[in-house]
């Protein structure tokens, strides 16, 4: 495996283990935007790049939201530390400078 991209389900569940927190905050996102289990793996990937470019050794609940919207999934704001279907400036800009 050469990237994040290749991995495939099993690999997926070994390298992108999430917190229960981080669970619960995809889940909703899962449910609020009506996603399938390809796209759930496709945000997964997608948090486990950022978390790699990041120099973080887990995926966090930033990385989950981060990749949400990276992967252009949906109009829901995912906050740091939690989620709100109203948009919240202040935390697309804390995601993006990484606070």
């Amino acid at each position: 495996m050469y990237s994040n991209a290749q991995m495939m389900p099993k690999s997926i569940r070994r390298h992108c283990a999430i917190s229960a927190e981080g669970e619960k905050l995809l889940e909703y996102a899962v449910a609020r935007l009506g996603l399938s289990a390809r796209a759930r793996d496709r945000i997964l990937k997608v948090a486990r790049t950022i978390v790699d470019l990041d120099g973080a050794a887990d995926i966090e609940p930033k990385h989950l939201s981060e990749a949400t919207r990276v992967d252009d999934l949906g109009p829901v704001v995912l906050g740091v530390r939690g989620w709100t279907s109203t948009p919240r400036p202040e935390l697309s800009a804390a995601l993006f400078v990484g606070e």
